[in-house]
């Protein structure tokens, strides 16, 4: 998994500078995690993440 977020910082990022709360590379990176384990949308990506904020912290800051 630690290959992963590497390749996710050269994504161009282009939202607002003082909009962005969450780190590009980190929103990525659990969309994909989450699609892998079944969700099909935002809101099952947010409430499966919210489920495994503990194994997610082991590969990401998640400061907000």
């Amino acid at each position: 998994m630690d290959y992963l977020l590497p390749s996710f910082a050269s994504l161009p990022d282009f939202r607002i500078n003082r909009k962005k709360l969450y780190d590009l590379a980190e929103i990525v990176f659990i969309s994909i995690c989450g699609v892998i384990c079944g969700c099909h949308d935002c809101v099952s990506i947010k409430s499966w993440s919210d489920d495994n904020v503990v194994w997610l912290r082991q590969y990401l800051v998640l400061t907000n």
